[in-house]
């Protein structure tokens, strides 16, 4: 019984408390001889395992938070791939010759916008996408569906092998999570862009 109250004191203690325990375990192992390998007790042996299991009991706390200075009226309203790849166009980081990027476009029951965000950036031929990123902050924005797009440096609106594993793995992911992909919209340099969607390929 006392062996089990102190192991939940030692469990509950803060910081603070773990430098008083250090010092206690220093004693404690001086007065039962600890560095000669000779125990007292069980209840002792008992002892010195709790409070060196102690030592690496630590947890991080996760938070999660969504907030946003949009108002729900103003919120842009997506009914098309031309509307999707304008409002992507609209926050676009850097110049669609640049270097390839993998953007998410989050959204409501209403197919407005909560917001878009920056998935992945890569180089001039492209870029590597975590399926578990995208869906990271879907969760977080209690978004309802959700629409992709990369740009081609190239202007080339063919998709690659690639592309087309990238969409259906994304897919996938969407159908398990109640969080459908839509669309993933191709940009390229200028105002082209390719839809999978409208040529059929989702």
């Amino acid at each position: 019984m006392v062996m089990n109250l102190i192991r939940m004191l030692i469990r509950i203690c803060n910081e603070k408390s773990r430098k008083v325990l250090f010092s206690f375990n220093k004693i404690f192992k001086c007065q039962i001889g600890v560095d000669t390998g000779h125990y007292k007790s069980r209840d002792q042996r008992a002892m010195i395992m709790i409070i060196n299991e102690t030592k690496c009991f630590k947890l991080a706390e996760i938070e999660v938070k969504y907030s946003t200075s949009v108002k729900p009226s103003e919120r842009i309203k997506v009914t098309t791939s031309f509307e999707a790849a304008e409002a992507f166009r609209e926050l676009w980081s850097q110049s669609m010759e640049y270097k390839e990027s993998f953007y998410a476009m989050y959204l409501n029951r209403n197919n407005k916008i909560l917001g878009i965000h920056k998935v992945a950036e890569g180089g001039l031929c492209g870029t590597v996408v975590d399926v578990r990123c995208v869906f990271q902050v879907g969760l977080k924005a209690n978004a309802c569906s959700v629409i992709v797009a990369h740009n081609h440096p190239s202007g080339n609106e063919t998709p690659s092998e690639t592309d087309k594993t990238i969409t259906r793995k994304i897919k996938d992911a969407g159908l398990t999570l109640d969080i459908p992909l839509l669309d993933h919209l191709i940009l390229l340099p200028g105002d082209g862009y390719m839809s999978f969607a409208d040529e059929g390929l989702m």
